[in-house]
Parts: C-alpha cells; structure tokens; sequence
C-alpha cells in the first residue's frame, strides 16, 4: 500500500530502500553497508551539481532564489588570469553567505532551460498540473522490503502519472537511448511505478546547452518490464540481508576475468 507524506518531511531520515540503493547493492551487500554509514566518497561531479541545480530552479524556483548566487560575468575579461583573479575575489565576498556559487554560464543556462521548458505544451502541463516532490513509501510485496521514492511530479488526478525531469547532453533517439541504459532510468521508472501503481512514467528530458531543446518520453511497458526484472531480485537481497544482518562482499571463489564485448575483437576466432 503506498503511503503518501508530506513534501517537506526529511526524505533522509526514512530508512527504506530507494532507488539511488541499488547501484550500491548491486555491487555487493558490503559495498551498500558501507554507503549507508557514510564511508563512500560522496562528492559529486561539475555535471551532477549543475543537474541538481536545474533540477532545483525548475521544481523548486523559490529554493533556488534563496540558496544559489551567480557568480559575475567574466566576459569582458581579456586574459584567463583576469577571470581567475575576478572569480577568486567574487567566491571569497561571497563565501560567507553559505549559499552554492554557479558560473555566470551556467547560471544563464539554468534561466534559459527553465524558460525552455516552459515553452514546451505537455511539459508546461505536467509541471503546473503535477505536485512537485512528493515523498511515497510503501512495502515491495515479492520481498517485504519497505521503500521509498521522492517523485519529481505526481499527478494522482490524471490517471495517476509520474513524471522525472532528467538533464543531459543529447536528445535524439539513439544518445538519450544510450543515456537511459547507462544510468539504468528503467530501472527507476519500474520501481517508481510498481510502487505508486502508476499508470505511466514520463520523462521530461532537458539538453543544457543552446538551443535548450525539451522532449518528453513515455517509458513503455517493454522497458518497465526489463526495469523490474533488474530491481526485484535487487529487493529482494536487501531484505535477506536486512533479515540476517549480513551483508556480504564479493564471492570468495576465484572466478573468471570477464572483459566487456567492445574489448574483444569481432573477427577473433576464440576456438582455435
């Protein structure tokens, strides 16, 4: 039964499986325990920050006033020196405010694909129609495991929806194609769904340069399905682990070194 709570509870604090787990468990039960108790490095990448950042400025336009600045427009600087000395100034003026500093680029990126986003009919409708970071809970029933999600938009009045506003480089067919399988947005879109009993889950995929292009996707069901086959056996470890309280590394057999497909050359003939 999904449990629905309230916007601003602390998300962190429920304790229950949720999607950002399972690259962790998938790994190993060990390489999950050790996240949980903070022991992983958890810095994240220029890309990730700039993609929380739109995320933020787009879902929560209020939050993004108040906790991000702009740095200045270095431009008219004539050297790279010239705009290390501007920015370094400007950071340590700034330091103080306990605020996340962004480029004077990519803040104007962020405004434009806000802008952009809007422009774009359904998108423009699932963002005014939908309610905006929602916290569900509800127990995976194959496994007993409890679980959360935090949607990006819910829309429980127009046949139940799901939509997740996603930023990337590329949105023709084939780039945002490799972009789902690489990031495993199936898989989300499966767990989100069976958890919330969606009828649908729809992506709002952002590009974040010129000319801020805006597409929205259905994933089908053919992809949900595979997206499930990937997180239930997911689950259902977390549970026997959490049961057991053993969490396990990798297997201590010696095994075979296995290569990815691209390493291995077409025309090798392996029988000979």
């Amino acid at each position: 039964m999904n449990q629905m709570l309230d916007p601003h509870r602390d998300y962190n604090q429920i304790v229950a499986l949720n999607n950002s787990s399972f690259k962790h468990l998938e790994r190993s039960p060990s390489h999950y325990r050790a996240w949980k108790d903070g022991l992983l490095d958890a810095k994240t990448t220029d890309a990730q920050n700039f993609g929380i950042a739109a995320h933020c400025a787009i879902l929560e336009p209020e939050r993004f006033a108040d906790d991000y600045l702009c740095l200045p427009d270095t431009s008219s600087c004539i050297t790279a020196a010239q705009k290390a000395v501007m920015t370094k100034a400007a950071k340590k003026d700034l330091e103080s405010s306990n605020k996340f500093l962004l480029s004077f680029a990519d803040y104007q990126a962020i405004l434009h694909m806000r802008h952009s986003i809007y422009q774009h009919p359904f998108s423009k409708y699932l963002l005014e129609q939908g309610s905006r970071e929602w916290t569900h809970t509800w127990t995976d029933a194959p496994s007993g495991a409890f679980c959360k999600c935090r949607t990006d938009l819910w829309l429980p009045q127009h046949g139940n929806l799901i939509a997740d506003v996603k930023v990337c480089q590329n949105l023709s067919d084939e780039e945002f194609g490799r972009h789902v399988a690489c990031y495993k947005i199936h898989r989300q879109a499966a767990f989100y769904s069976d958890g919330l009993q969606a009828e649908a889950f729809l992506i709002i995929g952002m590009e974040r340069t010129p000319p801020y292009a805006v597409r929205v996707f259905i994933v089908p069901d053919f992809l949900i399905k595979i997206g499930r086959a990937m997180y239930q056996p997911l689950c259902q470890l977390y549970q026997e682990c959490l049961t057991s309280n053993q969490w396990p590394g990798f297997s201590l057999k010696v095994t075979p070194l296995k290569m990815p497909a691209y390493a291995i050359p077409e025309n090798l003939d392996l029988a000979a």
